[in-house]
């Protein structure tokens, strides 16, 4: 049996992660003693590597943009000493979406199906995830940002596919945000987008979406028929 490979994304796609990433981002800011991102300016980069993300927002500062390498690498760690905190006391919780875990265990009864995952998180963020919810056993394989190439590069993808031993036209990518459909028409797969995340779905659309769905009920039943499943 031929395998099929189905790619997520995390924050957007599974989790509401939002929260968590807004305050940390602006922690980071503020307390290097620079201007508070929005909320907006945050939400548009997430998905992004951390690097990726913080030199993103601080493009949007006029006063910003000669920042040095060391400045925005201060940034990144107190982003990352907040956001560890945060998780260790439980301050920011990024609940897992309502249909999600189901939507999980029906893609992945199926023998011909491998499930992965495709993150702008850390590893350290990837395995809370995977930890918390009790799905190390469900996903095949899992990339993220502190391993691979930034979204909206291929390269999380490509190795999926080379781990999972699968063509490209068995494979989807499920995202929220343009940086989720880049990255899967630029390794030649099928891109779904989700309408609950955190890009518009004109975004998506522009970005190279093939469909955009609703709900988990949409996207398995989606999933099934594209990629042939009974």
């Amino acid at each position: 049996m031929q395998p099929k490979l189905v790619i997520f994304d995390l924050d957007g796609t599974l989790v509401d992660g939002a929260h968590s990433v807004v305050d940390a981002m602006q922690f980071a800011f503020v307390s290097n003693k620079y201007p508070k991102p929005t909320n907006r300016q945050i939400m548009d980069i997430i998905g992004l590597s951390l690097p990726q993300a913080i030199i993103k927002i601080i493009s949007n500062f006029n006063e910003l943009s000669d920042i040095s390498d060391s400045y925005s690498q201060d940034i990144e760690q107190s982003y990352k000493d907040y956001f560890f905190k945060a998780r260790i006391s439980k301050k920011n919780a990024s609940p897992i979406y309502e249909g999600a875990l189901e939507a999980i265990d029906k893609l992945h009864v199926k023998d011909e199906l491998l499930l992965g995952i495709a993150t702008g998180k850390s590893r350290r963020g990837v395995d809370a995830f995977l930890d918390e919810f009790n799905l190390s056993d469900k996903f095949f394989t899992t990339y993220c940002s502190t391993e691979c190439i930034s979204k909206p590069n291929p390269d999380m993808i490509l190795r999926a596919i080379k781990d999972a031993g699968v063509d490209k036209q068995n494979t989807v990518m499920i995202g929220d945000t343009s940086y989720d459909m880049e990255m899967a028409k630029s390794a030649g797969i099928h891109a779904i987008g989700v309408n609950w995340g955190y890009h518009s779905q004109n975004i998506m659309l522009s970005a190279g979406a093939d469909i955009i769905v609703e709900n988990f009920d949409q996207l398995t039943k989606h999933i099934f028929e594209y990629l042939d499943i009974k």
